[in-house]
Order: C-alpha cells, then sequence, then structure tokens
C-alpha cells in the first residue's frame, strides 16, 4: 500500500516538474501595445513611423486580419529604408509564410536601391528577421543588432 501511494506521489510530483519545465520554455503573451510600449522605452525608433494595416499590406502583401496583431513602423520616406515589423501570429504554422514575406521585402528594397542608395543598401544588408511560437520580427535600421535585442529581450522569457 506504502509503495503505490509513493508511486502516485512521484508520478505526480513529475508531472508536475514537467509542466514547469514547459511553462519556462513558452514565450511571453504580450499585446502588441505592450511590447511598443517597452520598446519605446529602451529605444528610439529614428527614420521609422508607425504605419497601419493598409501600409502593411502593400509593402508585405500581406492581410493584417490574418494575424492576432501587427506592429509596423515603415520609413519616414521614400529614400529611407529603416523598418520595425512585428506580427503576432495565430499559431506557428503562420511563421514561415510571415518570415518568407519578410525576405522579400528585404529582397525587393535592395533591389530598389541598387545602384544608388549605398548607404541603404548597407542597412538592408544588416536586416534581421527573428521568430518564436508567437511573434515574428524584422528589424532593418542603423543598428539591427540593438534594436533586435531589445524586440527580443521583451518578446522572450
Amino acid at each position: 500500500m506504502k509503495l503505490r501511494i509513493f508511486q502516485a506521489v512521484s508520478v505526480i510530483v513529475l508531472f508536475l516538474f514537467i509542466l514547469v519545465l514547459m511553462q519556462e520554455k513558452t514565450p511571453r503573451e504580450m499585446p502588441l501595445s505592450e511590447v511598443e510600449r517597452l520598446i519605446l522605452e529602451k529605444t528610439e525608433l529614428n527614420g521609422m513611423t508607425r504605419s497601419d494595416a493598409l501600409r502593411f499590406k502593400r509593402a508585405y502583401g500581406l492581410n493584417a486580419e490574418d494575424y492576432l496583431e501587427i506592429l509596423y513602423y515603415e520609413p519616414e520616406t521614400t529614400m529611407d529604408v529603416n523598418e520595425l515589423l512585428i506580427v503576432r501570429v495565430a499559431d506557428s504554422g503562420q511563421t514561415e509564410t510571415v518570415r518568407a514575406a519578410m525576405e522579400s521585402r528585404i529582397a525587393q528594397q535592395q533591389n530598389n536601391f541598387d545602384g544608388y542608395g549605398t548607404n541603404q543598401l548597407e542597412i538592408l544588408e544588416d536586416a534581421l528577421v527573428y521568430s518564436n511560437d508567437m511573434y515574428v520580427c524584422l528589424v532593418i535600421a542603423g543598428d539591427s543588432r540593438t534594436l533586435m535585442d531589445v524586440v527580443r529581450s521583451i518578446v522572450e522569457e
């Protein structure tokens, strides 16, 4: 009898331990309004302006309604390339579609600035794309690595 109780308690403890481990590896679910607030507290989005779903569709060919949320900062002028895009996906199956659209956007911008926008081409070469189970992020900026580090620190746990 004592052995069965010990076995049952052991199974419950093991189950709880596995549950805790799974929770630690899950990215936190945070609305993009909160992500945006934290990004703006930690850094400046120079050369970018907040944009909407229509401009997102024009730039990336995706419908914002297909995703839980989008946060899109586009270049301030047509002669700039700085962008920040964070898409909160409804399920991880959407990740590859969004990543492909981001990679296509980078290639399109490189083609647009080829031959006359050397500063912009250097910025585009340092563009970064990151994803986890909930968010897909694109950073195109003069210091892409620093901005992406800020974004990742917010969307990861």
